[in-house]
Order: C-alpha cells, then structure tokens, then sequence
C-alpha cells in the first residue's frame, strides 16, 4: 500500500508492505518488496525496536545500519530508505516539505504513552531545522477494534495524557 499523500508533497516513495508477521525477516521477501518500490534492500535504515522512544538522525553514512534500541528515525537526506516494523503498532510518517525532512516513527502503545511522536517531531525541529507547523503527519495502518482489545486500565493511561 502507498500513500499518495506523502508522495504528492515530495516523498519519493511511501508504502507498507501487506507482509505476514515473520515476512519482514526474509531477505529475499524484503528485496522483492524493496525491488518493486525502486528501493535496494542493502540501503534500509532500519532499527532494533524496543517500544522506546528513541529516534535516530540518519545521514548518508547510515544507508543499510540498524540503529540499537531505536523506534523512530528522521533525515534530510533525499532518497534515503527508512524502515519500520509494525503489527499491532502504528507506523508514523512525518515529511516537511519545506525542508525536504521526514521522519519515520515505529508507535506502539509504550512509546507513544511515553511520547516517541514529541521526540521524533522535536529531532526534525532541533536537528533538521524544521518549523513544527510545516511538518504533516500520515497514520498507517493498525490493528483496529475487530482485532484489539484494549482493557479500561490500559485506556486509562491514554486518558491522563488528554487522549480519548
């Protein structure tokens, strides 16, 4: 699945895979899903995601790393692939198209409680010089209520933060 949205303000590409849980393991999955986005597989930026809310800045020499212990990632660099990993989780795309700056956010319950998205969008402020107004934001797929039952207690952490 693309998102047009992001690809209209500039995004070369944005899409997610309809990969089964286990997929995104396989090499040669990845490289068949990269391949038909126009993506090498050996260029992912990807991260060892812990449900934290650690974001890394991505350059030119970070093309195929994988970040410890990080859930977010955002750049400046045109055409450098992201990648996150989600099942139950929410993937976050952040683009300013003012800069040119995206950001990429693996958002599970914990992290989000904890506030990935603030530091995601606080990194493309503070390191890539964006202006918090001009960044758009595009929610990807989840597991919906059909799929995912949330207990009262676990709302109830959502509600002190403001949330519904």
């Amino acid at each position: 699945m693309r998102f047009p949205s992001l690809e209209r303000l500039g995004v070369r590409v944005a899409a997610i895979s309809e990969m089964r849980d286990g997929d995104c393991g396989d090499d040669e999955a990845q490289a068949a899903f990269c391949g038909g986005l126009g993506i090498d597989a050996g260029d992912l930026v990807t991260g060892r995601q812990v449900h934290g809310v650690a974001v890394a800045v991505a350059g030119e020499g970070d093309r195929g790393r994988r970040f410890a212990d990080t859930d977010g990632f955002v750049t400046a660099v045109a055409g450098l692939p992201l990648a996150v990993f989600v099942a139950d989780c929410v993937p976050v795309y952040l683009f300013d198209p003012e800069r040119g700056a995206v950001g990429l956010v693996h958002s599970g319950r914990e992290g989000v409680r904890q506030g990935i998205l603030e530091s995601a969008l606080r990194a493309m402020v503070n390191r890539l010089g964006s202006r918090a107004e001009h960044v758009h934001a595009v929610i990807g797929p989840s597991a919906g209520p059909c799929c995912y039952e949330v207990s009262e207690a676990m709302a109830d952490q959502f509600r002190v933060l403001g949330l519904p």
